[in-house]
């Protein structure tokens, strides 16, 4: 016969031996195991991920838009041509070369060269915008000629936007701020993080029926700023523009998706031809050329 009892939280168990015609108890402690619910396994007290599961990358195939201006060693020589062929998810890059004094042909099976040096003439910068409407797949990334990052950065960006493609996601955003001390077009130069107004067209990835709403809205701005008030290459601040177009079409003011976290790096300096490629042709609207718009 066994008998148990507790004593200090601690749980014996007595049992009578026979031994012949003699009886004797004997005590010996009971280890006592408790059994958690499944969901106290999974309490705050344990240790948790310091980072998010890897998610896979979607099924979607991208297109790249790139700008040859004024750079080609930029394109030729660094880093980023090869990590964006060479990864899985894009399908085509589209090379706008629209400087005739610095075209090549970049021979390819993913790459279409497009002389756009016509429309250079007649849109600047926002062409970029024009032929990302003739984009093969229904997601496109823009990047500068000038940044370099590996097959991961790309994956994290397509993978970031799979989650809602109705926004702009990308590496560097800008924020509103009359108040800061360095800014420009009223933008802070500080990069933001997450949920934010613009995002630059330094790396950035977003709908292509969003680009033909950029000229759906051209109209709006084209005369007073962009004509009239507009300085550095036509169409100058057309990222700013186009991050606000897309704000207005997905109804939020703050929409778009800043991923300040990603390694993103400028391409050596020594790869710029300063005969051909001594400025950048990225940037903002002129500060005197901010305006709210009524949509």
């Amino acid at each position: 016969m066994t008998i148990r009892h507790f004593h200090d939280d601690t749980e014996y168990e007595e049992g009578l031996l026979n031994e012949g015609s003699q009886s004797q108890t004997h005590l010996r402690q009971v280890t006592r195991v408790e059994v958690k619910s499944p969901n106290s396994m999974f309490s705050s007290s344990l240790p948790q991920h310091s980072s998010p599961i890897p998610q896979p990358l979607p099924s979607n195939k991208v297109s790249i838009v790139l700008m040859n201006h004024s750079r080609p060693r930029m394109i030729r020589e660094s880093s980023l041509m090869r990590t964006l062929l060479a990864h899985p998810n894009v399908g085509e890059v589209l090379l706008l070369h629209s400087n005739p004094n610095t075209q090549f042909e970049l021979v390819h099976e993913k790459v279409t060269n497009i002389d756009a040096s016509g429309e250079n003439d007649e849109i600047g910068l926002g062409l970029r915008f024009y032929f990302c409407q003739t984009a093969r797949y229904d997601w496109v990334i823009h990047v500068d000629d000038d940044m370099e990052f590996d097959l991961s950065t790309l994956s994290d960006l397509i993978i970031e936007f799979s989650k809602n493609p109705q926004r702009i996601v990308g590496r560097f955003g800008r924020s509103l701020d009359f108040n800061f001390d360095f800014m420009y077009n009223g933008y802070s130069s500080v990069d933001t993080s997450r949920q934010t107004e613009v995002i630059l067209t330094k790396l950035m990835i977003m709908e292509r029926s969003t680009c033909g709403a950029f000229f759906e809205y051209a109209d709006t701005i084209w005369e007073d700023i962009i004509l009239n008030e507009g300085v550095g290459p036509l169409w100058n601040g057309e990222d700013i523009f186009m991050s606000l177009v897309a704000n207005h079409k997905y109804g939020s003011n703050a929409n778009n998706y800043a991923m300040d976290w990603l390694d993103v790096r400028d391409a050596p300096e020594r790869l710029k031809d300063y005969t051909d490629g001594r400025f950048d042709v990225s940037g903002g609207l002129p500060k005197h050329a901010l305006r709210f718009w009524d949509w």
